[in-house]
């Protein structure tokens, strides 16, 4: 069996006088792409290009920002304009726009949308102030295909708004009172708006809210518990977390997935959540990224998760190359390819990273019974996979099509022993 991946080696297994020649990736699902030092990775498109912003000496200040587009392995800065101080790319749509914010030379922020990551245009929201304790909290927040746009910007309390049609409205509370608070969280292709209410606190009073179609649906939340909405996709489906709180300095976070009529919690690892800075992301296959505590260990560890309704969850770490020396510390987004970007740690220094499936095969999932012959692929989501056979290494037939979905594809050859010798494979992505 032939797999074109990195750190490939050969095991060779005899079940019922069929030998299978395996070449696999041993423990690594994802390849990493290092996306420099001080970089904060936050929007990603299907094409796996990237914008966030950048700190450091670059610019002669470690407290400045500067807006950054990745794309086909080239970082750029997307420019400041006059007078700005500040900059930071917070989304980017499959038409490389990207939308985040600038701060002026009085320390207001404005909102930005940037056309092939090349000049900065105001949207003309409004000026807020800066900075907020989430990044994705200042600016311009969320972009689709449709270019609607979401953000957040101040009046008496900060509101959520969306530009759809050529208009900029912001969306409805829970209460009506000016006091209510408001704050963005994500937008789907569909032109859904996952975002978070507050009516009287931060935590426990805090709902989540689904704005599609010009209606507002407020999440169902269990008694005792506030709700925050970080992420939608285009089915509808929501993810963010649940907060029980006795007190405003100490509280819970339990991650949760929302089908359209039921919260489930997603918590796992034993785990124990007490971080709300990082959003969680969700793609249209279900699996959803963010943080995650294991209280299965002393002291507890951060774990940073990746989770679908099949597989359950699991830590994004053990997925990474052995040795690779990197230690991812926030996920922020996944796209549907299933590819991730994040902060991690290497060499004591902060990178940003895009992380991207491998075409791997999994020997742990290897079964032969009775003459069946049964294997798993983990790939990008959405790549058609073609499973060819051969007995001579020479003459490939192809047996096996099929679409990868949750970057996993399973194949089951009830034909092993058709070869009078040993029967061979390999995979080979449809472009």
């Amino acid at each position: 069996m032939a797999f074109h991946s990195p750190n490939r080696f050969l095991r060779v297994l005899c079940c019922c006088f069929v030998c299978l020649a395996i070449t696999y990736a041993a423990h690594a699902q994802y390849i990493i792409t290092d996306l420099g030092t001080n970089v904060t990775p936050l929007g990603l498109n299907n094409n796996g290009d990237v914008v966030g912003n950048i700190q450091g000496t670059l610019f002669g200040d470690t407290n400045v920002q500067h807006a950054f587009f990745y794309t086909n392995g080239v970082s750029t800065f997307i420019p400041f304009t006059p007078g700005s101080t500040n900059s930071g790319a917070n989304a980017i749509n499959n038409l490389d726009q990207s939308v985040g914010y600038f701060q002026d030379n009085l320390g207001g922020v404005h909102a930005f949308i940037s056309t092939n990551c090349s000049t900065l245009t105001d949207l003309g929201v409004g000026v807020t102030t800066f900075p907020s304790a989430n990044p994705r909290w200042n600016g311009a927040s969320g972009i689709n295909d449709a270019g609607q746009i979401i953000g957040m910007r101040n009046s008496s309390n900060p509101r959520v708004y969306l530009i759809a049609n050529g208009q900029t409205n912001n969306l409805p509370t829970l209460t009506g009172n000016a006091t209510d608070s408001e704050f963005v969280g994500g937008l789907s292709q569909s032109g859904a708006v996952a975002y978070m209410v507050s009516t009287n606190g931060f935590f426990i009073t805090t709902r989540a809210c689904l704005f599609t179609n010009g209606v507002q649906f407020v999440l169902p939340t269990p008694p005792n518990y506030g709700a925050f909405a970080f992420g939608v996709n285009d089915s509808n489906e929501v993810v963010g977390a649940l907060y029980a709180s006795n007190a405003p300095s100490t509280f819970s976070q339990e991650p949760f997935f929302f089908d359209g009529s039921t919260i489930t919690n997603i918590g796992s690892f034993a785990t124990n959540l007490t971080s709300s800075t990082v959003p969680y992301g969700i793609n249209n296959y279900e699996q959803t990224v963010g943080p995650a505590y294991n209280t299965n260990v002393s002291p507890a560890a951060l774990a940073l998760s990746l989770y679908d309704n099949s597989n359950g969850i699991v830590d994004i770490n053990s997925l990474l190359p052995i040795g690779s020396g990197y230690t991812l510390g926030q996920a922020n987004a996944i796209n549907d390819p299933g590819q991730i970007i994040g902060v991690a740690l290497y060499s004591n220094k902060v990178h940003g990273v895009l992380l991207t499936p491998g075409i791997i095969f999994n020997p742990g999932a290897v079964k032969y019974h009775s003459g069946s012959f049964t294997f798993s692929l983990t790939a990008p989501n959405g790549q058609t996979v073609v499973i060819q056979a051969t007995c001579d290494l020479m003459s490939w037939v192809p047996i096996f099509t099929n679409v990868v979905s949750r970057n996993k594809v399973v194949f089951t050859d009830s034909d092993s022993g058709a070869c009078p010798g040993s029967r061979y494979y390999r995979a080979v992505l449809v472009q």
